[in-house]
């Protein structure tokens, strides 16, 4: 891992541990013993730094939607993918969310509009090939269907709203964003819902453990 790397792991860790406006340049070379000099080399300040942060955490979810949306099964990759997003983000501090909002909303803005676009059509596609096969309701609206799994997704994770119940990040999906995909399977999507439903849990909790 060459410098500027090891400057976008660290920060990305940091952030998402402490929130953004509290982790000064100083703060965040300091665990990697290299000088401010040195970062600037690389970055032109903290704010390109935060947008290259948030642009590698979309990639990531990107790339595996992009890998399999043709050939998975859209209901597993539905789950697989919103649970998987949903358990990570729930151990971010919510001074990151907190911060971007408040103090950085235009990067946050220029990353959606850098890569949400791409990622909004790959979802699209898989919930049309989902009921094409006849997995979801013949009626279903991809575009209405993605915005209230946003919505939804955004405030269970980026707001203390459901906090309140204190239940844990797994209890709050299953009533949330599990449901909403349940709600628009036929009866024969929800024979694939409830098998991949049973195991998704376990796969995404041994792979965070993991890493």
């Amino acid at each position: 891992m060459d410098v500027r790397e090891k400057i976008l792991s660290t920060a990305t860790e940091e952030f998402l541990k402490n929130g953004i406006k509290c982790m000064s340049v100083q703060k965040l070379v300091e665990p990697l013993g290299i000088s401010t000099k040195t970062f600037y080399k690389y970055f032109k300040n903290k704010e390109e730094l935060l947008e290259e942060v948030l642009t590698s955490l979309y990639i990531q979810q990107f790339k595996v939607l992009k890998e399999d949306s043709n050939t998975e099964n859209p209901i597993h990759l539905l789950l697989q993918i919103w649970s998987t997003a949903f358990l990570r983000e729930n151990n971010v501090n919510y001074q990151f969310y907190n911060d971007l909002q408040y103090y950085y909303p235009e990067v946050e803005s220029r990353v959606e509009r850098k890569v949400g676009e791409d990622f909004w059509t790959e979802f699209r596609q898989l919930i049309n090939r989902g009921i094409e096969n006849d997995l979801f309701l013949k009626n279903s609206q991809p575009d209405v269907v993605l915005e209230a799994i946003s919505v939804l997704y955004s405030v269970a994770v980026k707001t203390e709203q459901f906090g309140k119940f204190g239940l844990s990040p797994k209890i709050i999906f299953q009533n949330t964003l599990a449901v909403l995909i349940r709600g628009i399977c036929t009866a024969k999507g929800l024979d694939d819902f409830e098998k991949y439903n049973q195991s998704i849990f376990a796969n995404n909790q041994s792979s965070i453990t993991s890493n």
